[in-house]
């Protein structure tokens, strides 16, 4: 949403006086878990089980980040930005649990335990999807309660036989849709009816996050054509321009693995680049970088991270240690403004909840709301005293996730002070606020 010039008209008020609907945010400390950091989930890491290693995007430097006593796990890790916190399923264990990775490397498990989860997605609002292997797919809200997820006639939401072979799962913002996929596939009529394909479905949902929405899509994708075998999805990320990026660890001689870009909104695909790199015909974990605009790729088996530019070749970043050869491996990125305030059921999903990342800011920060519909919404920025300094937008936006940036100056481009501002998100009849810390 493009910023528009500010409307003259505007009558100043108190803070104290801004009319919330939704309750004002605190003013969050600095986090621990760093913007385009990597973290790699693996099986063994160098002398420990199963770990998870902080990497550094641009020297490939490794460290100890958790060591999980555990003796496998499910590949998948994600990062929920709402809790800030790392998320891995454990499978060794019955009943299953959850565990949670804070930026300090504690391991805890503060969740209901379930059947065997396989697949965790976070969607930066406080939900949390969990996929288990009994074809249960449920979610935890931002209270931390777990609930089903429906299907539209309101009832749990089951796929049946499909549901055993889905290797990822990741959320969409941009679609507000749950993205599955697998490699190695059987064959499933109706939505992947082709063998030994990559299958890809897409969920739509509602504005909540709490209950299909729609039809399914899907596509499927023959990654190498020659082969009866296209093995495993081994990671999904968010890429440029709304992409979702795929790693394929094709698992066959001569058959390197492959990085499919997908589009969420048409489903199709284009290969992103082939991972042709000298002695690499094996890779176990994949994700884009933000901060290298580059996709990298973990190969197990040669103990490498090798970057990929869009249709390029690849490029060793760094050789990491000893004793890399299992296939439980994911590799994340922290996204800290992936963070959205909460959207509930019933009327109050209507009302814009604005929240600020990164807060307290020292240069900038992104207001981050959700437009219930297709209606003028107003965006504003005031001083203590409830003097208005800045307008960023005043105009009609497409319903969903939104986001604005502010780089911390008025409307004459003057940096403002230290001290404590209010961002006011204003939508038909409702409004809400968030209090924003600057610290210059």
């Amino acid at each position: 949403m493009s910023r528009t010039p500010a409307s003259r008209g505007c009558r100043p008020f108190a803070a104290a006086a801004l009319g919330l609907v939704l309750a004002t945010a605190a003013v969050t400390s600095a986090r621990a878990y760093e913007d385009g950091e990597l973290y790699l989930l693996t099986n063994p890491y160098q002398t420990y089980g199963v770990a998870i290693a902080r990497i550094d995007p641009i020297t490939g430097a490794d460290s100890l980040h958790a060591n999980l006593p555990w003796q496998t796990t499910w590949r998948t890790m994600t990062y929920d930005a709402h809790r800030d916190a790392l998320f891995v399923p454990d499978g060794t264990s019955v009943p299953g649990r959850l565990g949670r990775v804070d930026a300090d490397g504690s391991l805890t498990y503060p969740y209901p335990s379930m059947f065997t989860p396989k697949l965790v997605a976070a969607r930066g609002d406080g939900i949390l999807y969990l996929f288990d292997t009994n074809d249960h797919y449920r979610y935890l809200d931002a209270d931390d309660v777990l609930h089903d997820l429906l299907d539209e006639s309101g009832d749990p939401l089951h796929l049946g036989s499909l549901s055993a072979w889905w290797d990822e799962m990741f959320y969409d913002e941009g679609t507000n849709a749950l993205i599955l996929a697998n490699g190695d596939f059987s064959g499933y009529p109706g939505w992947c009816p082709a063998n030994d394909e990559v299958c890809i479905l897409k969920i739509p949902l509602n504005a909540a996050g709490t209950q299909v929405a729609g039809p399914f899509a899907s596509v499927q994708v023959d990654v190498v054509p020659s082969s009866t075998d296209e093995d495993n999805v081994t990671g999904m990320s968010a890429g440029p321009d709304g992409s979702v990026l795929i790693a394929v660890d094709t698992n066959i001689n001569g058959a390197y693995p492959r990085m499919q870009r997908l589009d969420p909104s048409s489903m199709t695909t284009s290969i992103w680049a082939t991972n042709n790199h000298s002695g690499a015909n094996s890779v176990h974990a994949g994700s884009y970088s933000r901060e290298r605009e580059e996709f990298i790729l973990w190969e197990s088996f040669n103990n490498r991270l090798i970057t990929y530019p869009e249709g390029g070749a690849g490029a060793v970043l760094a050789t990491i240690g000893s004793g890399f050869a299992s296939e439980s491996a994911r590799l994340v990125e922290i996204r800290r403004d992936d963070a959205v305030a909460a959207v509930v059921a019933g009327p109050a999903a209507a009302s814009p909840a604005p929240f600020a990342v990164p807060n307290p800011l020292t240069g900038g920060t992104s207001i981050r709301f959700v437009a219930a519909s297709r209606q003028p919404v107003r965006v504003t920025i005031h001083d203590a005293a409830g003097r208005r300094l800045r307008t960023l937008a005043d105009g009609p936006v497409a319903a969903g996730p939104r986001q604005l940036d502010w780089d911390g100056r008025d409307d004459r481009g003057a940096r403002v002070t230290s001290g404590v501002y209010f961002a006011r998100v204003e939508q038909g009849a409702r409004s809400a606020t968030v209090k924003i810390a600057v610290v210059r």
